[in-house]
């Protein structure tokens, strides 16, 4: 039985934003938001120490059927503006 999570096709999209799967390039990101004490109470701590890593959790995640984990990104720019 295949209990892999689907991503949304089409994916999903409002005016300003677009979710889509982690990528390599979040990292940094993700990283700096989990650091701002304003934020840092309501982000999880990242799954791996590296953009690779996390990619590799997330993915092994919607395999095993267990999370999807989307990023919001700016639709225009593809900037990662938070997490889902």
């Amino acid at each position: 039985m295949d209990t892999t999570i689907p991503y949304p096709e089409p994916p999903l999209t409002g005016t300003t934003f677009v979710l889509r799967p982690f990528r390599e390039h979040d990292f940094n990101a993700a990283f700096e938001l989990g650091q701002d004490p304003a934020t840092a109470r309501w982000v999880p701590a990242l799954p791996a120490a590296d953009g690779a890593g996390v990619v590799e959790f997330f993915e092994e995640c919607r395999r095993q059927g267990g999370l999807l984990h989307l990023v919001i990104a700016d639709r225009s720019s593809d900037a990662y503006l938070g997490e889902v």
